[in-house]
């Protein structure tokens, strides 16, 4: 499909959004649950849902602001439970938003979906990162996993008591 953002910025602590992107949050009804593997070098992450392109860059600043998430990590993101709202040109936002601030490497990004909306969209965010990130759209859990190089229990660690939870 084509190349996926990456990015390091320096987390020293956890910081949440801005309290208006909360608010953001709420109103669409978001659920993050996601897992940082540090041994393995790998996140992954859930979205459950109701979100338009503000709500998804607002989770994103919360991903960036664990102390545990690093920007090179291989990084799966499942869609597969998120109802999204976004517009092509939404997903320029998106890359303006996430491209000048990070840095590009050796990193992959796996966005797992299964509706059409959602592969559409991922189809167009790689499309527009290729020559930047490298990234690929899926259908199946063993795919994304065997891209970003993830051990076989990363979703069983997603849906255990090692996941943190956010509901906005």
């Amino acid at each position: 499909m084509g190349e996926m953002f990456a990015h390091r910025i320096p987390c020293s602590s956890f910081v949440l959004p801005k309290s208006t992107d909360l608010q953001r949050l709420r109103a669409y009804n978001l659920k993050l649950t996601f897992y940082i593997d540090t041994d393995n070098g790998v996140t992954i992450r859930k979205l459950e849902g109701d979100a338009d392109m503000d709500t998804f860059m607002a989770h994103i600043e919360v991903m960036w602001g664990h102390p545990d998430y690093q920007m090179g990590f291989g990084h799966i993101i499942d869609l597969r439970d998120l109802n999204f709202s976004a517009s092509s040109e939404d997903m320029w936002r998106l890359v303006d938003y996430i491209i000048p601030n990070k840095e590009g490497e050796n990193r992959k990004l796996a966005i797992l979906v299964g509706k059409p909306m959602e592969a559409a969209l991922g189809v167009i965010y790689v499309e527009r990162v290729k020559d930047k990130h490298m990234s690929e759209v899926f259908a199946s859990e063993r795919d994304a996993l065997r891209y970003i190089n993830g051990p076989d229990d990363l979703f069983d660690k997603l849906n255990s008591e090692l996941a943190t939870q956010k509901e906005f």
